[in-house]
């Protein structure tokens, strides 16, 4: 124990607790793991109690693990060699005389409870049940993974990753080195459905990508309506693709120990099944709501449908087999298209544009989605406008990628964790975070070009445009660190300068890279290549105040740059558990954390308490107000302080929670961070009970400002017995 802990932490307590719960005959294992639980169930009492457990947990990992990384790899090797790639078994094999001494344990023990049993039990390799590496070990496989034999570079990513300042996707951090699956987390394709050998095309390979742990997202707009003829035959329509889908990503994900992705539906709202397509998210979403959900939906929607909503107009429905340009316009084109069907009378159904809306907002309230995407502003602000059109999103209303029917949209990402840039001092080392997203950047591309691609359409994307996106994890956490609420003027400017300064480094990086890797193939005719970087698509000024734009627009228009996409701001709920940060770019979701693990990940081990935030505790013990009484009124108040006198107003201020913050304020920092932001934002909204028109107004403020996600989910406020399930 720590010396700063020992007059917080009471031994004698926990002792008592162990006594009391442990059975008369328990093995060594089963009493490290019962300290450690038991310690951490006390956290309530002081965060102490959470670091503590955390070390004791870690303590005991490290008892069945492998003393070093080479011996772990020799067991891992041992009988399992196929499992790992041939340049990592080489590269490891080259730099083992200098592997063990880059490996510093002492970080391993800095993580919280909650975070040792998630690399534990969910991202730490394994075999017949056993544990093989410690997070340490993990770090060095990824930077081994990335970088090969290139030790210098080894010794950087690693650096980088044990200390925190960035972290890999979940797919990325699991698969690195291996076989076993896809370092790369995202996936987009088109759906059309419009032959048999193109749905089963489609389907295995949502299937591939899915069981190695990448997430799909797909666009149903053009599947036959039912009735709809198909080779001849009369198509099922969607309610039966689907329920494929549903049942083949569910029984992907109960397969093995290793973690599967998910399929994320979209459709235009002008689709004849639309209201069918709204009713499958309320089935699957009660159907699935105790599992690990794997089948999610989207609305890809066009402005005027919006403008119809608003002007209590009507609105027509289409067989897509009728209206076939629909999907590929954008804008006033396809306004002016969407106008020419109508008159033709060929609508299979005319209603109030409002009654579809209600609909859309009643699964939104009811189930939390299901998602929505604005199509033209999407369109409008993308760096691919120039190969095609944009016919739908991410797997989380984050991404921005083409595809067609011979091209499937790939992303690589990573999260800059950014509370580990403020400066002791109290300030945001704007300096250091430039040289991060650089290093980031560089592994990225790394990624992109090392990963086993599942199918000839994935690897064309990425050969012809190699899109990446850099993240941030631990927002709200930064203010905190900062002294700056959520809701000031100066969180939304520094939320938009934190952007800036990734976008910029990002795109530094990928033009230097163009001597080692070219210009991607489509740079040609792109808005970067004429100088138009995704401010200037927003119509945006950005003073040179910070970073020289004019002079690093007129490099990129001479020499190219080697990604398409370069930022991208998605969920990033494990990621953040992983860091013990808050969640993304969100408000603090509650000031108590309440975890139950068998919720946020499956295949966790069952273990739940409640640990007030580190920062609040010590703001308060500061001002000599943490004691029994204020731990009671913080619990009693699930978390927030607002109603708490003895909490000074500046506090209160700081730790408003998600709910207490206005939806308003979430959505002008998202306008803030825009454009920086090449992909999209997986924006969330908060509300308790919400009501339809407040849904509404929020909505239609997003799309007014120009965003191209309206929604991802909508979160209720959670209670500790029954946490509501939500896309991670």
């Amino acid at each position: 124990m720590r010396d700063e802990e020992k007059a917080v932490v009471d031994v004698t307590r926990i002792l008592d607790d162990v006594m009391k719960a442990a059975q008369p005959v328990i093995t060594a294992t089963e009493l490290d793991a019962l300290l450690a639980s038991i310690t951490a169930r006390l956290s309530h009492v002081h965060p102490a109690y959470e670091k503590v457990a955390g070390r004791m947990a870690m303590g005991a990992l490290y008892k069945d693990t492998p003393s070093s990384f080479t011996d772990s790899v020799k067991l891992s090797f041992k009988d399992h060699s196929t499992f790992f790639t041939t340049m990592y078994r080489q590269s490891v094999n080259a730099l083992a005389p200098f592997l063990d001494a880059e490996i510093i344990s002492e970080r391993d023990f800095d993580l919280t409870y909650d975070a040792v049993l998630l690399f534990r039990d969910v991202y730490l390799l394994r075999r017949a049940g056993k544990v093989l590496e410690r997070p340490q070990h993990l770090y060095l496989r990824i930077s081994i993974a990335i970088n090969g034999p290139n030790l210098n570079a080894v010794r950087k990513t690693y650096g980088h990753l044990s200390k925190g300042l960035y972290i890999h996707e979940p797919s990325a951090m699991m698969y690195a080195g291996t076989t076993l699956g896809q370092m790369i987390p995202r996936y987009s394709l088109p759906f059309d459905g419009r032959s048999s050998m193109d749905k089963f095309m489609k389907l295995t390979e949502c299937s591939m990508i899915s069981y190695a742990g990448g997430s799909v997202s797909l666009s149903v707009s053009d599947f036959p309506a039912e009735g709809e003829l198909v080779e001849g035959q009369p198509s099922g329509g969607l309610p039966a693709i689907t329920r494929v889908f549903d049942s083949v990503i569910h029984r992907i994900g109960k397969g093995g120990d290793l973690i599967r992705g998910k399929i994320t539906m979209y459709m235009e709202p002008w689709h004849s099944e639309i209201f069918q397509f709204l009713q499958s998210n309320m089935t699957v979403f009660a159907e699935r709501l105790t599992e690990a959900r794997g089948l999610f939906f989207a609305m890809w929607i066009p402005d005027l449908f919006l403008h119809r909503v608003e002007q209590g107009g009507n609105w027509s429905l289409f067989r897509p087999g009728d209206v076939p340009l629909l999907t590929n316009v954008w804008g006033a084109e396809f306004d002016d298209v969407y106008r020419m069907y109508e008159g033709r009378r060929i609508a299979v159904k005319s209603l109030p544009a409002k009654e579809l809306w209600d609909v859309i907002l009643n699964g939104i309230m009811e189930t939390g989605g299901p998602s929505i995407m604005f199509k033209d502003a999407a369109n409008s602000k993308s760096n691919l406008a120039h190969i095609g059109r944009l016919t739908h999103g991410g797997p989380a209303a984050d991404t921005a990628l083409f595809s067609s029917s011979c091209e499937t949209g790939v992303s690589a990402t990573a999260s800059i964790v950014l509370p580990t840039f403020v400066s002791v001092d109290g300030t945001f080392n704007y300096q250091l975070l430039h040289r991060i997203a650089k290093s980031v950047t560089r592994d990225l591309n790394r990624v992109l070009l090392l990963n086993n691609y599942p199918s000839m359409p994935t690897a064309a994307s990425y050969v012809l445009h190699r899109s990446i996106g850099i993240g941030i994890v631990g927002l709200a956490d930064t203010f905190i660190s900062l002294r700056i609420p959520f809701d000031s003027e100066d969180a939304i400017r520094i939320g938009g300068l934190i952007m800036e300064t990734i976008y910029h480094a990002s795109l530094q990086m990928s033009c230097d890279l163009v001597d080692l890797y070219g210009a991607y193939p489509t740079f040609t005719g792109s808005p970067l290549s004429r100088g138009r970087f995704q401010f200037n698509l927003w119509d945006v000024d950005v003073s040179s105040s910070r970073y020289d734009w004019n002079a690093l627009r007129s490099r990129i228009m001479q020499r190219g740059v080697v990604n398409a996409q370069v930022v991208l701001l998605s969920d990033t709920t494990s990621s953040s558990r992983l860091t013990s940060c808050s969640e993304g770019f969100e408000p603090i979701l509650r000031r108590v954390n309440a975890i139950n693990s068998t919720v946020l990940v499956k295949g966790i081990a069952s273990t739940s308490y409640i640990a007030p935030n580190v920062s609040l505790v010590s703001e308060l013990q500061k001002l000599g107000l943490w004691d029994d009484a204020m731990r009671h009124d913080l619990l009693s108040s699930c978390g927030s302080v607002q109603a708490i006198d003895r909490i000074p107003m500046n506090l209160k201020n700081i730790f408003k929670t998600a709910w207490e913050v206005q939806q308003e304020v979430i959505i002008r920092h998202a306008v803030a961070r825009a454009p920086f932001v090449c992909h999209s934002q997986s924006i969330m909204m908060y509300r308790d009970g919400p009501a339809r028109h407040w849904l509404s107004v929020c909505l239609f403020l997003a799309w007014k400002e120009g965003l191209k996600t309206g929604i991802y989910v909508l979160r209720g406020r959670p209670s500790y017995s029954n946490r509501a399930v939500y896309p991670a």
